[in-house]
């Protein structure tokens, strides 16, 4: 998570895609681990590192708060920041929801139908059953596509947040509503965690208020960034880095009882909801740190970084396929949950396969649509008037 330099309101946050690129990276190892966490006697080292990388979507939303403050705080036209955001991600939103649903519903379904041959009557209970599942992974969001359904409500709510936000910065009051959010926060992920039933849990998980204070977080980051970055770069990378080793040890016990033993013991649940948004601020303090020692010039590393991040949301949105596509292939080829070997191979074919599929997708002629754009051009607004 890297911010180098921060120019006047609505500039451009220079270093934001090296955040974005740890975020996407996140994501992609959680996924890739969970092959083994979920597992029957998981290695402790895939519990680790599942744990370590569960906060890579509240980074995201928090990038988001960062972006959006940066933009958009000072007044703004209201139909022009609604239009931005919906065509960056509602439609790439709606194409993949439908390639996923067709890829593990409809496909299986009418392979299903040929094979048995049904009655015409168990065929109409099916396309209605379809109907509903497919409004339901819409509403919903298939698998890990939650996560944009939530980005739509903070996008809906920010204008709002933002006055909201504005009045305590004239009040010097912001660690006041940053404390509240927190509070309300785990306050209702722990109401949703008291759910037994599925369905209501998987409705309630997806609403604004389970990752609210994370996006308002980004709001004070990006006000005070300058601040921020001075202060963090005075700290000690080995203390920090022993806070982050001893917290993960820590959450990883947690997160294993909380998330992976089943019946999750209650006291586990309580500690996982309680005590999560810290270890995420931990984190979060991390990357900051790290971040202070990536100077220019930029080499190999951190240009390929840059780029991940700049297409991290295509990443995100086709990264899915490939994690249970290599899988299945990599099982084939004898390796199991239980071989460390599978899941460097794994995450390495994922991100390699991930990226050069973006970057297929951004030369089609309705790019925007099923992928929307790389961030970088989307936000820069000095790249975006030179080319006008």
């Amino acid at each position: 998570m890297v911010f180098y330099c921060m120019e006047d309101s609505g500039g451009w946050l220079q270093g934001i895609h090296y955040f974005r690129a740890i975020a996407i990276i996140e994501i992609v190892t959680f996924h890739v681990v969970g092959v083994g966490a979920l597992a029957p006697n998981p290695l402790w080292i895939t519990v680790a590192l599942r744990a370590f990388t569960s906060f890579g979507v509240p980074h995201f939303i928090f990038i988001s708060g960062v972006v959006l403050y940066n933009k958009y705080n000072n007044g703004f036209s209201l139909s022009a920041f609604y239009k931005r955001r919906f065509n960056a991600v509602v439609p790439p939103y709606l194409v993949w929801s439908t390639f996923y649903f067709a890829v593990y519903y409809v496909v299986p379904t009418v392979y299903t139908f040929i094979l048995h041959l049904p009655t015409v009557h168990g065929s109409n209970q099916s396309v209605v059953t379809l109907a509903s599942t497919y409004l339901e992974v819409l509403i919903v969001g298939y698998q890990f596509l939650w996560f944009v359904p939530v980005l739509i409500q903070l996008y809906l709510l920010y204008p709002l947040l933002e006055k909201m936000y504005a009045r305590t910065t004239r009040q010097n009051s912001q660690i006041y509503i940053l404390s509240f959010l927190l509070l309300a926060q785990i306050s209702y992920v722990s109401l949703t965690a008291a759910f037994s039933s599925q369905l209501v849990g998987s409705y309630l998980s997806i609403l604004f208020l389970s990752y609210v204070f994370y996006f308002v977080l980004g709001f004070f980051i990006a006000r005070h960034y300058e601040a921020m970055k001075q202060r963090v770069a005075t700290f000690s990378l080995k203390s920090i880095s022993l806070m982050v080793l001893a917290s993960t040890i820590y959450y990883s016990i947690v997160y294993y009882h909380a998330v992976l033993s089943s019946p999750a013991p209650p006291y586990y649940t309580l500690l996982s909801v309680v005590t999560g948004p810290f270890y995420c601020l931990v984190l979060i303090l991390f990357y900051l740190r790290i971040s202070t020692t990536w100077q220019e010039p930029r080499g190999f590393f951190l240009s390929h970084l840059e780029k991940i991040g700049e297409d991290s949301f295509g990443i995100f949105l086709v990264h899915w396929f490939f994690v249970g596509t290599f899988t299945l292939v990599l099982f084939t080829l004898g390796l199991s949950a239980h071989n460390l070997i599978l899941y460097p191979v794994l995450f390495v074919l994922t991100l390699i396969s991930s990226y050069l599929t973006v970057q297929a997708l951004y030369r089609l002629p309705i790019s925007n649509i099923i992928i929307g754009k790389p961030r970088k051009r989307a936000e820069n607004p000095t790249a975006a008037s030179k080319k006008a």
